[in-house]
């Protein structure tokens, strides 16, 4: 083994906290980030949203396919909780 590699320590790991995290390394939780990784955001999404529905939290969901190549999915519901406060009447999530 090599100095460089037994200098290793925890000191060198790099903790992401919150959003920044999903920013920053997209594929450790979604799989992906190509195609197949669109396609479970996709899914996970319009999943959330059918749950937000049956809940009675939510009447109308709203999936589109855009021109660019992104999905765009928007819900009437209460949307995903974050740290930042006061949530727009309508949320929407846009992938590409």
């Amino acid at each position: 083994m090599s100095d460089a590699a037994s200098q290793y320590t925890a000191a060198h790991i790099q903790v992401l906290e919150g959003r920044e995290a999903v920013r920053k390394r997209p594929g450790m939780y979604v799989g992906s980030t190509s195609e197949p990784g669109l396609h479970n955001q996709v899914f996970e999404v319009s999943d959330w949203a059918v749950n937000e529905v049956l809940a009675g939290r939510a009447e109308h969901i709203d999936v589109a396919l855009e021109s660019d190549g992104c999905v765009r999915v928007a819900i009437d519901g209460p949307g995903v909780p974050v740290e930042a406060a006061g949530h727009a009447a309508t949320q929407v999530w846009k992938s590409c």
